[in-house]
């Protein structure tokens, strides 16, 4: 897991904003199609995501391309013990059996401020590591 704090004075909302980038692996019971591997992987995570959070809004979710792998991307809110929490999460498909996952994260109020932080951050994983 690699965790990177946004460097921005302490934010009014008392939350950091951050980037946490966690690996995990796809389950045998997946589609073996790698689009349709990541797509069922990352339905199983938003129900997950239902489960856990308080008040969900799952704004948009998209598909896209990262260094020539499948990659599906959301944002979603949720009500933190302090304030709505805006994420932007980004599953990268890497190989057959491999996912990285990153995690973009600030209070919603503050989330556009962070964007360009958030982006260089997310562009710069490196699928080998």
């Amino acid at each position: 897991m690699i965790v990177y704090a946004v460097p921005a004075p302490a934010p009014s909302s008392g939350i950091v904003p951050n980037v946490v980038i966690t690996r995990d692996r796809f389950e045998p019971f997946l589609p073996e199609n790698s689009t349709e591997r990541l797509a069922s992987f990352v339905d199983i995570q938003v129900g997950e995501m239902q489960k856990r959070l308080r008040e969900p809004q799952f704004l948009t979710r998209w598909t896209s391309r990262f260094k020539e792998m499948d990659v599906v991307q959301l944002r979603v809110s949720w009500l933190s013990d302090i304030t709505r929490v805006m994420q932007w999460v980004a599953f990268i498909g890497v190989s057959s059996e491999r996912v990285i996952i990153a995690t973009a994260s600030a209070a919603e109020a503050e989330f556009d401020r962070y964007k360009p932080q958030f982006a260089e951050a997310l562009a710069s994983i490196d699928p080998g590591t």
